[in-house]
């Protein structure tokens, strides 16, 4: 685990170094770096904490729906998928007692995803990207509607139990940033591999 976070801090810096970052830009990516150092060092949630929590009728506030996350994922059948993401951005769509049903972005590449993430953020509540900003685009919506179609490969399932780490809501203002970060992690599959088979799937 030490090695990922270590990875992580690389490939930022990396990202920093080659587009160049003015001082909000910093602030920005500072914010990243702490935020992967708690998410990689925390540890794994307690299973009965996160069971008991799911029993819960009324929707926390975290995981709502528009949001963007950060969390850390070890899914069910790790073993049998071809590959999957240790570390995914997801904007939730759906937020039920033992799952989230969201877009992770990680699964296009950067041309694609900015292309989505551009039609996504037309239909934002609030254009100022305060903190109550959310996307309003639903899965019905953009599985209706071509201009969304590069959504097909991002859509996932995530069991909450197999959260682990806390999901870490990314601030509005650092969504544009978010989306170009290289904090993927995909695991038994190259990026590369990963991409290819996702605009397969678009096409």
């Amino acid at each position: 685990m030490a090695d990922d976070y270590e990875r992580y801090l690389a490939d930022i810096e990396a990202f920093a170094d080659f587009f160049g970052v003015d001082s909000k830009q910093r602030k920005s990516l500072d914010w990243f770096k702490s935020n992967i150092q708690y998410i990689y060092r925390r540890g794994d949630i307690n299973r009965t904490d996160l069971l008991t929590e799911a029993k819960e009728e009324k929707i926390p506030e975290d995981g709502r729906p528009g949001k963007l996350y950060m969390f850390r994922y070890v899914p069910k059948g790790k073993d049998t998928l071809p590959y999957w993401d240790k570390f995914p951005l997801v904007m939730s769509m759906t937020y039920k007692r033992k799952e989230m049903l969201g877009l992770n972005l990680h699964y296009l590449p950067p041309k694609y995803r900015l292309v989505l993430f551009d039609k996504l953020l037309r239909v934002v509540n609030d254009k100022t990207m305060g903190d109550k900003a959310r996307i309003l685009a639903t899965y019905d919506i953009m599985k209706s509607s071509s201009k969304y179609r590069f959504f097909r490969p991002c859509i996932k399932k995530y069991l909450r139990v197999k959260m682990k780490s806390p999901l870490v809501i990314v601030p509005p203002k650092y969504w544009n940033i978010a989306v170009n970060m290289p904090t993927e992690m995909f695991i038994k599959a190259s990026r590369n591999k990963v991409w290819r088979d996702s605009i397969n799937k678009i096409r």
